[in-house]
């Protein structure tokens, strides 16, 4: 695995859970559920916002872990 598929596939991963309705009191496609603060648009733009640093953190776990295997 390498840092843009866990990229690809956590972001997947996100829109299904997101998209998935009916979900009572959760934020999905038809209602915000519970709650006022958010919306489908809102937690949408959230996954765009995060999804970048998967890879990063990705990378610098997997850079750990070769670096601890030369020593």
């Amino acid at each position: 695995m390498n840092a843009t598929l866990l990229t690809a596939l956590a972001k997947r991963a996100l829109i299904a859970e997101l998209e998935t309705t009916p979900k009572p009191g959760l934020v999905d496609l038809k209602d915000n559920g519970s709650h006022t603060d958010m919306d489908f648009a809102l937690m949408s733009r959230g996954i765009d916002a995060v999804c970048p640093f998967f890879g990063e953190m990705f990378d610098g776990t997997f850079g750990l872990k070769e670096r601890a295997r030369r020593t």
